[in-house]
């Protein structure tokens, strides 16, 4: 088994040799006039399998080096087939990996599937003329920019009908205007709150289609709303500073805020409510009477992030002055302050910048940076052992990032433009702001599914399905 590594390294090598055939091919196909939709699909699926194969192969080494114990499965019929090694076969019987290479045979992938593999791998390509032997020289043409802005002008004018969109199970009208944010009360799964920009919110029963309490008329958008944990308390928060609590008992309104709330949290535990404004100041109150419980002085720019910890015990927030702090709830004592070298140079966020922080909450220390991306917009962790996180840029690009290892797994351009949510709930799911929904699992990316929705996508919720709020007021639901 000593020169088992050599024959990992040559089955590798030989597979991303495979896979940039492979590649070739398919620009070659795309060149064929009388090509049909099933040739594409059958040369997607090829550079799809072979793709997957690499990119677990590789995972596999790093993971049994750190783990022998780990299961996995792979498909070793096809490692076996490049690698031409029995050794190969003798490292997988000695690791306890599985053979899934019935699992991986291509009528078990389906053609939607393999259409967001190719969307997503070749959207970002900058042509197929690298996949060209370099002797074949093409013809350019210059096109002047009035005509370019013409075609783009068509484009977005006829825009729905260019696009094929994915049906949704239901499709709820219920704002003039975009819908900011929402929540499920989780008491009641049926009621969904949404925010609008129309200045108003409003309480719809899904299962009946129908809006069971609304408020309009408030002085500016609503930019936020979050249900207590028991459901019987709504918290709302309107741009120019008002917060608001809603039961079936009353409504009050709490005094501080006079600027616009970014953060918006009930306790975990109890019936505080925690609001962060651009003022830079934080503030704590009984969501129940209205009484100031704390205001938490210190930052010097605005809150861009925060919320309570998992036990209620603490207050985090992140702020534009570049600091992060962590608070004691009963107290309102600042406890950590992270700040400078080490740290984000510039305003924090909790979905980063164009950096990624690791940091300890226990000792207020930063303990690990990653290389720049781009201008990061939203993060999201695996609340498991599994050190992943996936993060999303404004224009569209999303990463798969091991904090433990601090390296970049995946880098792919799903999008024209913002990412605007990323969940994690057995596998990832992110929205857009043109209208996509895409989902996949981390650990077999051949999973990846696109839906191309009707409107820009602001607020995503995944529970047993999939509910967006969108820009033109409406909701979808998969």
């Amino acid at each position: 088994m000593e020169n088992i590594n050599q024959v990992l390294e040559q089955a590798i090598q030989a597979l991303d040799g495979l896979v940039r055939q492979s590649e070739a091919d398919f620009w070659t196909l795309t060149k064929v006039e009388n090509r049909t939709p099933e040739q594409e699909i059958e040369a997607g699926k090829k550079i799809m399998i072979l793709q997957h194969d690499k990119d677990i192969l590789e995972s596999l080494i790093q993971l049994k080096q750190q783990n022998p114990d780990t299961e996995i499965q792979f498909p070793i019929i096809y490692a076996l087939e490049i690698a031409n090694n029995q050794l190969l076969n003798e490292y997988f019987s000695k690791f306890k990996i599985q053979d899934n290479s019935e699992q991986m045979r291509y009528h078990n992938i389906t053609d939607e599937q393999v259409q967001g593999f190719l969307v997503l791998k070749f959207d970002d390509m900058k042509s197929s003329e690298q996949w060209e032997d370099e002797s074949n020289q093409q013809e350019v043409f210059e096109i002047a920019e009035k005509d370019i802005q013409d075609l783009e002008d068509m484009a977005e004018k006829h825009d729905e009908k260019l696009l094929n969109f994915d049906p949704p199970l239901q499709t709820i009208q219920l704002h003039s205007d975009t819908i900011c944010c929402m929540a499920l009360n989780p008491s009641n799964k049926e009621l969904l709150v949404t925010a609008s920009c129309d200045d108003s919110f409003k309480i719809t029963n899904l299962k009946t289609q129908t809006v069971v309490f609304e408020k309009q008329k408030f002085p500016d958008s609503v930019c936020l709303v979050a249900f207590s944990l028991d459901g019987k308390n709504l918290a709302v928060g309107i741009i120019n500073g008002n917060i608001h609590i809603f039961s079936e008992q009353k409504s009050l309104q709490l005094e501080g805020g006079s600027s616009e709330p970014t953060v918006l949290q009930w306790h975990p535990k109890g019936k505080a409510i925690l609001a962060g404004f651009e003022d830079s100041t934080i503030w704590l109150w009984n969501g129940i009477n209205g009484q100031v419980a704390f205001v938490f002085g210190g930052h010097e720019a605005q809150i861009t992030c925060g919320g309570f910890s998992l036990d209620g015990n603490f207050i985090y927030s992140g702020s534009e002055d570049a600091s992060f702090r962590i608070w004691r709830t009963q107290t309102s004592e600042q406890l950590f302050k992270v700040f400078g070298h080490g740290f984000h140079k510039e305003g924090v966020h909790s979905t980063g910048s164009s950096e990624i922080c690791i940091l300890n909450s226990e000792k207020g220390k930063a303990i690990s940076k990653s290389e720049e991306f781009g201008n990061i917009v939203e993060l999201c962790f695996i609340t498991t052992n599994q050190k992943i996180l996936v993060a999303g840029d404004q224009n569209g690009g999303i990463y798969v990032y091991n904090w433990g290892t601090m390296s970049t797994q995946e880098k792919l351009n799903i999008a024209q433009m913002s990412i605007t949510k990323i969940i994690y709930d057995k596998k990832f799911y992110i929205s857009t702001l043109d209208g996509k929904i895409i989902s996949f699992d981390h650990r077999q990316m051949n999973t990846l599914k696109v839906l191309q929705t009707q409107s820009g996508i602001f607020d995503m919720i995944v529970d047993e399905s999939i509910i967006i709020g969108c820009e033109n007021g409406s909701i979808y639901i998969y």
